[in-house]
């Protein structure tokens, strides 16, 4: 049964309930004695997926929202953020957003206008702040979908939309993750597509999910980036390289910088792995997705995990075994400075590397400076050591000379003809049988906590490291499995067959750039330790040399095992006029006994 409603016969049609409101504001700001009307007009879109002409619509709407009010908007207080999210994280970057704050506080505006109260922000914190400062200055807010400051009510709602933009913002989130996840178990791309590659789109039309394939252009400048990275340069330099050539930019950028440069050399999917985090909610950190990728991979696994190791981080911090990422621990990176052995050698007191100030020299000598201003300070222990550059020269020619032509070398090779001699099958056999078993404690690991149902931070770390060990053998049964096995035995040859009695001249040579001389010190010897100084003339070292990489240098080919041998070294002086130098090899007990003189 339908109700008709009744209207009083003098009541206002709604149209004109919206006039008389317009007019009545206008009449209101109009009437006050010395106003000069100012409006304002922000807009903002939160990202590249977005069109860019949401802005031009925004103000669209803002325009025709004044004109309903009787108002004239200034042009020059017209405020726009291009692709900023509104949430607390990005407002610092949202420089119209904090232009339009300043024109506020300098009483330049008298009202305004956006298209909606969440384009002003999406925290709830942010907006609520801003709406106090606009009521402190006498400055109103109003929005194309009806809100006016000046009503009744308006702080409640303002409020209540407030939160509601910011619960929004976390629910999206929480839809989007869990789309990505489900994405990504089915073996799509979820993620924003990386310099070096793009979709490729008739693969993605076939199968029904996002496939993505090498873009040969900006992958040659992938490959020439982890280059120059193993050849020694800093990231500056790598940048400087770039931008001569004029490569074009991720992200459209103008220029390229070290950032850019230490994101691309840290994205693992250039060795193929892809790893997605599906952090959802705020404070809580979901394990990441990760897949193997061969077929995405630039540059080897070997060449990556060389690159994270200098520079980034410590290369005195132990590798993980997974993804071949050093744990924490800063460095600065390397490739800087002028000298060759700056950044190669390390105090035994307190871990800092050893400066030498000043041009290429052999002269002069080699401290820490960190003791030194220790000392200066009066910290006690701290006294700071000093060696002489001419005397680490004649050391570290003597370490090479030793390691080439001595019996740990050959020892190397003798297990490098043995696997020549006997293949990879029993290598391919065990790797199966350990994938096998890795596999098996993953499913154990996820079915308990299943059945828990709750956070138990010991399984989930127990699951996180069953995983990345099934990731990291099944990349090796993969290479065992489609043809490697020859490129190995290639590799080997080239190593057995190539003559060492030059490297030494070559490693040392000061034909070469300084960053070229330091990367290969640093990679033949991951640690040189000064542990401390006898007397006056005498100094104690520990030396840790990394076999395979001497051989993988000379012969231009990766490092195919990492063995590594500690050798401790005396190294002594005649005096301070016309010196010279010996360097021997000492036991670790006689270097233990001398280190306990020391007070170590």
């Amino acid at each position: 049964m339908h109700i008709a409603q009744k209207t009083r016969p003098d009541a206002p049609k709604p149209g004109i309930i919206a006039q008389n409101v317009a007019a009545t504001y206008k009449a209101s700001i109009i009437s006050s004695p010395g106003v000069v009307l100012r409006i304002a007009v922000y807009a903002r879109y939160s990202t590249d997926g977005q069109k860019e002409t949401s802005i031009d619509d925004q103000i669209r709407c803002c325009a025709e929202t004044a004109e309903r009010y009787g108002l004239s908007l200034s042009e020059d207080l017209v405020f726009a953020d291009d692709a900023i999210t509104g949430t607390a994280k990005a407002t610092h970057k949202r420089e119209q957003y904090h232009a339009l704050r300043l024109a506020v506080r300098s009483g330049d505006v008298n009202v305004i206008i956006c298209d909606q109260q969440c384009r002003l922000a999406r925290s709830a914190k942010e907006a609520l702040e801003f709406f106090e400062e606009l009521k402190a200055h006498g400055v109103r807010l109003l929005t194309a979908d009806g809100f006016d400051s000046e009503q009744a009510t308006a702080q409640l709602l303002f409020g209540i939309k407030s939160v509601f933009a910011e619960f929004f913002i976390d629910e999206t989130r929480h839809r989007v993750c869990r789309g990505m996840l489900g994405e990504f178990e089915r073996g799509a791309m979820v993620t924003a597509v990386p310099y070096g590659y793009k979709v490729d789109v008739v693969r993605s039309a076939d199968e029904g999910r996002c496939v993505w394939a090498v873009n040969e252009a900006q992958a040659d400048v992938v490959r020439e980036v982890f280059r120059l990275r193993k050849e020694g340069m800093s990231l500056n330099q790598i940048a400087a390289v770039l931008n001569l050539k004029g490569e074009a930019t991720p992200n459209k950028g103008k220029y390229w910088g070290a950032s850019a440069i230490q994101r691309l050399l840290k994205n693992s999917i250039y060795k193929g792995y892809y790893v997605v985090n599906f952090s959802a909610e705020k404070g809580r950190q979901r394990p990441d997705g990760q897949r193997l990728m061969s077929e995405l991979a630039l540059v080897s696994s070997a060449d990556w995990n060389l690159c994270q190791s200098r520079g980034m981080h410590s290369s005195s911090c132990p590798q993980d075994s997974q993804l071949g990422m050093p744990r924490q621990g800063a460095r600065a990176s390397y490739g800087s400075g002028k000298h060759p052995l700056a950044g190669v050698i390390r105090c035994g007191t307190c871990d800092a590397y050893l400066s030498r100030h000043g041009a290429k020299s052999d002269t002069g000598t080699m401290h820490c400076s960190q003791c030194d201003q220790a000392t200066r300070v009066g910290v006690p222990g701290r006294q700071p050591l000093y060696i002489s550059v001419k005397g680490v020269r004649q050391m570290l020619n003597w370490l090479l000379q030793k390691v080439v032509t001595g019996e740990a070398v050959e020892r190397y090779r003798d297990c490098l003809r043995q696997r020549l001699d006997g293949g990879r099958e029993a290598e391919l056999l065990a790797a199966r049988s350990a994938l096998d078993r890795a596999e098996r404690s993953r499913e154990r690991f996820g079915r308990l906590l299943r059945q828990i149902g709750e956070d138990d931070p010991v399984l989930e770390k127990g699951f996180l490291k069953a995983r990345e060990d099934v990731l990291t053998l099944e990349r090796k049964v993969q290479e065992l499995e489609h043809g490697l096995q020859q490129m190995n035995q290639d590799v080997i040859r080239r190593q057995l067959d190539i003559d060492l009695s030059q490297v030494v001249e070559a490693f040392l040579s000061d034909q070469q750039a300084p960053e070229r001389t330091r990367f290969l010190l640093n990679r033949i010897f991951p640690s040189i330790v000064l542990e401390g100084k006898i007397d006056r003339f005498t100094a104690i070292f520990r030396v840790e040399v990394k076999l395979g990489a001497i051989l993988a240098e000379a012969s231009g080919t990766d490092e195919l095992a990492s063995d590594n041998e500690i050798l401790w070294v005396r190294l002594r002086t005649s005096g301070p006029k016309h010196p010279t130098w010996s360097v021997e090899e000492i036991t670790a007990a006689e270097a233990d006994a001398m280190r306990h003189s020391l007070g170590h």
